[in-house]
């Protein structure tokens, strides 16, 4: 998602989960989310803040590969 990794939405789903069904799991939660900034107005700037396509990619493999 486009908020930060931690002490937002995802993050609290992401800790609800692994509390909840951790047993349940075969890899740990990923979690891909936006830079730590506050989202800038500029496009360039904007895209380099956020989570890309490439970005959630690397966390697929990365979960695929544990």
């Amino acid at each position: 998602h486009e908020d930060h990794r931690f002490m937002g939405f995802g993050g609290e789903l992401s800790a609800q989960i692994t509390e909840k069904a951790f047993a349940d799991l075969d890899a740990p939660v990923m979690r891909v989310g936006g830079a730590f900034t506050p989202i800038p107005f500029a496009g360039p700037l904007e895209a380099a803040a956020l989570p890309s396509d490439a970005d959630v990619m690397k966390a697929v493999q990365d979960l695929v590969e544990f």
